[in-house]
């Protein structure tokens, strides 16, 4: 990597991680995810493993994972808002490894505009910031 490379991509990362956790504490709660930060809880309180994964509506199936990657948070700071924290951290992530993606595919000048685009987009600022 070149020394401009870095520069812009330490910039691209910044600028996302700006983005994604300013103000964390303006994420909707909706009903799934209140009960999932309870399903969450419940089970750390009570060491028993969570296996499935239904949603309150029995309709959506999302995996007894989703519970385990929220309990880290949670465990740490047994806030809501930590769950926000934990995916815009993702969002962080997922610009670093399109880029990567993308460098490999085409090149490097086209990897550091796809990663600004992606940082800066309103759509995924938003979906990197509710759970």
């Amino acid at each position: 990597m070149q020394k401009k490379e870095i520069v812009l991509l330490t910039l691209i990362i910044f600028i996302a991680a700006a983005l994604r956790f300013a103000y964390p504490t303006i994420t909707s709660v909706g009903t799934d995810e209140a009960e999932f930060f309870e399903r969450t809880q419940r089970m750390l309180e009570t060491k028993e493993p969570i296996l499935d994964g239904k949603s309150h509506e029995g309709n959506q199936f999302f995996g007894p994972f989703l519970f385990y990657l929220f309990a880290i948070p949670i465990a740490l700071s047994g806030k809501y808002v930590s769950i926000s924290m934990l995916y815009g951290l993702l969002g962080v992530v997922e610009i670093v490894l399109v880029y990567w993606w993308i460098k490999k595919l085409l090149n490097t000048r086209i990897a550091l505009i796809t990663g600004a685009l992606l940082a800066t987009s309103p759509w995924h600022n938003i979906y990197s910031r509710i759970p």
